[in-house]
């Protein structure tokens, strides 16, 4: 070992900013083989009766009892006793990192345990042995300082040092009895080394860890993209462990009761541990989560169970609700118009009511038309119709009369009465008859011999659109979104046509969709109208010429105020209750401060502070232009389960969630703060996807999106206000540069945001 390593064992990549950190040292997952090595040296020593007793002999006794001992602070003080005796004890360095809860109390220990074992070992054995490290005995305690110590650089985001000090491991022991290269994969991913990567674990084709086989598949997918190499890997990983995916997408939680020594291959703990470990490098990789799910065919989400009687509003809660006697209610429930085969047309169920001209809520029913996910739907829209006018009615029908429904009595507890009304059946089998002829019509194009043979309405306008479906179609297994092509009567507001397509919405499209609702119209007999009226200029010349081969005068207008109107009440139907609101829906929130807020997110996330920033030590935030008081922002990401930031208002709190001493219960309770995540698409109000795809708002990745929620003590979680919205973009825009710098003292700047300037100050300083 050359006098400069010795010297600079930290190596290049060293962050410049210095800051506390309180994270225990990571731990090795493998088998401690320490006391079988106990008994190796042993019986070696048993052999050579020549050999006299050394100090270090001495010193390393000493540490087998230390390693032994039950108590931790004899285990610490057996340790330093035995460094007393000789302080070229490796292993009692070692055994001293791992009792303390600092990083960088162990990183020091590490350290002086490298030094120790250069020293008991000699620069001559270096030279002599690489290549055979670990397998000669004496070796391991230098080796397991110095992989402690690599393992703390990275902890801390000194990946270019510990990358170092993997790769010489490696070197010395090409074996790699230590699992040195799943610790070296991780490093090299977040450093984006994918080449050098690939040349490493090539060397290694037949490791079946999921560390090993699942990031073999990861690199092929940075490097090469959807590539049969890379799918086979994949296939490969997944035959080895299949509870990975899960533990990666979240949708298996938690990891091993406490994560110990050794872990079963295969197992759900293995799987926690590299989810744990490797998330992050998921996420980052644009694209990788959505090709391992398609791969795998793993769903999306996970399945949730069927609502069940917790999900349900409280009854006494209905009870307050203002009742209008003389409004009835009419719920209908069918099988949705599907392609698949009958009997397995997913379950729809719609409510109607006296005295509104338009559905109150068009819902799917999970599982059916059970009991308790119809008085879901019921309930919820008694507190959220469609028309936000929440009550309940006096009445509520439903058919066929002879099957009485089971939350009849439920109704009855809060004051409405429940009662059967063939004419509800009979409006089900006009409906799902006009569904068939609909599809059937959907089957065959319309020619224009057809269209012209149909009766005029002179003075009859029709305005006709498209709007993105304000949700999800496909299931949890295949979400993908879609278009809604709708035409709507100007003067009568009906509905004449509604239809949905996940392909892309052409204008020949739409020109069928209109010519449907001319041979089978929602409301009344097949027609042509006198006017079709466009919003879009481009749409409207794309159609003109047939439009007007069909005797039709097409007409732009900048605001089709009606379609408009009909398309948000309806669509307001599809959403769920209580889906999260997006930033676009935020009060007072400009398009062009939402246009800035997302050019903030994708930088921060392009810059990646969580490989940076510690997990366990805020950032204190001020800003004097908010009369809020200090925040305090953690940068999630280290553990890659979520990546974002946080900013809290409540100190004492944050430190009591961040030492593991709150329960979730007290946290939401108390917690106060804004939280930024960054999500698929599918997981992110659907009106932000929409709203940044038409207006080509940048995202970093698939994985990118920006979701923001408020955190309030004692409440439901709500969208944020205008300027909690300018602060969270401020500290996107100010953290990355705080954490580049060198700051003792605290750091005042000032970002640009929304078109103004805020002043922010940024300290590690928390009292």
């Amino acid at each position: 070992m050359s006098k400069k390593k010795k010297n600079d064992r930290r190596g290049k990549g060293r962050p410049r900013h210095g800051r506390p950190s309180d994270a225990p040292p990571p731990v090795a997952f493998v088998h401690d083989l320490r006391p079988m090595e106990r008994i190796l040296s042993q019986m070696a020593a048993g052999m050579d009766g020549n050999r006299s007793e050394t100090a270090l002999d001495r010193a390393q006794e000493l540490f087998y009892r230390a390693f032994k001992a039950a108590h931790p602070s004899e285990k610490s003080s057996l340790a330093r006793k035995a460094l007393d005796i000789s302080p070229d004890c490796a292993d009692a360095c070692v055994l001293l990192a791992e009792q303390t809860t600092s990083v960088e109390e162990a990183l020091a220990f590490y350290e002086q345990g490298v030094a120790a074992g250069e020293r008991a070992l000699g620069e001559k054995f270096f030279q002599e042995n690489a290549g055979s490290f670990w397998g000669i005995l004496e070796t391991r305690p230098y080796m397991r300082a110095r992989k402690g110590m690599a393992d703390c650089l990275a902890a801390t985001g000194h990946r270019e040092a510990a990358s170092e000090h993997y790769r010489e491991l490696i070197r010395l022991n090409p074996n790699d009895n230590q699992g040195v290269r799943h610790a070296l994969a991780k490093s090299l991913l977040d450093l984006g080394r994918d080449d050098e990567l690939e040349t490493v674990l090539e060397r290694y084709p037949d490791d079946c860890m999921a560390a090993g086989s699942y990031s073999r598949a990861l690199v092929a997918f940075r490097l090469y993209g959807d590539v049969k190499t890379a799918r086979e890997r994949l296939r490969s990983a997944h035959g080895h462990n299949r509870h990975v995916p899960g533990k990666l997408l979240g949708h298996e939680r938690g990891a091993p009761d406490e994560f110990q020594n050794m872990v079963a291959l295969g197992s759900p703990d293995e799987a926690a541990v590299y989810a744990a470990t490797f998330r992050g490098a998921w996420r980052e990789t644009p694209g990788a989560l959505a090709w391992l799910r398609d791969v795998l065919d793993v769903p999306a989400v996970a399945e949730r169970p069927a609502p069940g009687p917790k999900a349900v509003v409280k009854i006494d809660t209905l009870q307050t609700l203002e009742q209008r006697p003389d409004e009835v209610w009419q719920v209908v429930i069918t099988r949705a118009d599907d392609d698949k085969a009958p009997g397995d047309e997913p379950w729809m169920m719609m409510i109607a009511s006296s005295d509104y001209d338009q559905p109150l809520a068009i819902k799917p029913l999970a599982g059916g038309p059970a009991g308790d996910a119809v008085w879901l739907v019921l309930s919820e829209t008694m507190r959220r119709p469609a028309d936000r006018d929440p009550r309940r009615p006096g009445v509520v029908e439903y058919a066929p009369a002879d099957a009485v429904p089971t939350w009849a009595a439920r109704l009855g507890e809060i004051g409405v009465e429940c009662r059967a009304n063939d004419a509800i059946g009979e409006m089900v089998q006009a409906f799902e008859r006009q569904s068939r002829q609909l599809r059937d019509a959907q089957r065959q194009p319309i020619s224009t011999p057809q269209i012209t043979r149909l009766p005029r309405q002179p003075g009859e306008v029709w305005q006709i659109g498209v709007g993105r479906f304000p949700g999800w179609v496909g299931g949890p297994d295949d979400p993908r979104r879609a278009w809604i092509g709708m035409i709507v009567e100007s003067d009568s507001r009906f509905v004449l046509a509604n239809e949905v397509t996940e392909d892309e919405a052409t204008p020949e499209w739409l020109g069928q969709v209109a010519a449907r609702a001319m041979m089978a119209p929602g409301v009344g007999h097949p027609h042509r109208p006198a006017v079709a009226q466009f919003q879009s200029p481009e749409l409207a010349a794309s159609l003109r010429s047939q439009f007007e081969e069909w005797g039709i005068r097409v007409k732009v207008e900048p605001a089709l105020a009606v379609w408009h109107e009909v398309f948000a009440t309806l669509t307001e139907g599809i959403e769920e209750p209580d889906s999260l609101r997006g930033i676009v829906e935020v009060p007072g929130m400009r398009l062009e401060q939402v246009a800035g807020f997302y050019e903030a997110a994708a930088e921060f996330y392009r810059r990646a502070p969580w490989r940076d920033a510690p997990g366990d030590t805020p950032i204190r935030v001020e800003c004097a232009r908010f009369e809020s008081g200090t925040w305090y922002g953690i940068v999630m990401g280290q553990m890659g389960m979520t990546l974002g930031l946080v900013l809290y208002e409540n100190l004492a709190l944050m430190r009591r969630l961040l030492a593991g001493r709150i329960s979730e219960e007290e946290h939401n309770r108390r917690v106060s703060g804004i939280l930024l995540s960054f999500s698929e698409g599918f997981e992110t109000p659907i009106r932000d996807v929409n709203a940044a795809e038409e207006h080509g708002w940048p995202l970093a990745a698939p994985e990118a999106y920006p979701c923001v929620i408020r955190l309030s003590p004692g409440m439901a979680s709500r969208p944020p206000l205008t300027w909690e919205l300018k602060l969270l973009e401020g500290c996107l825009r100010a953290i990355p540069d705080f954490l580049g710098h060198d700051v003792d003292q605290p750091l005042s700047l000032t970002v640009k945001v929304a078109g103004d300037y805020l002043p922010l100050t940024l300290s590690w300083r928390l009292d």
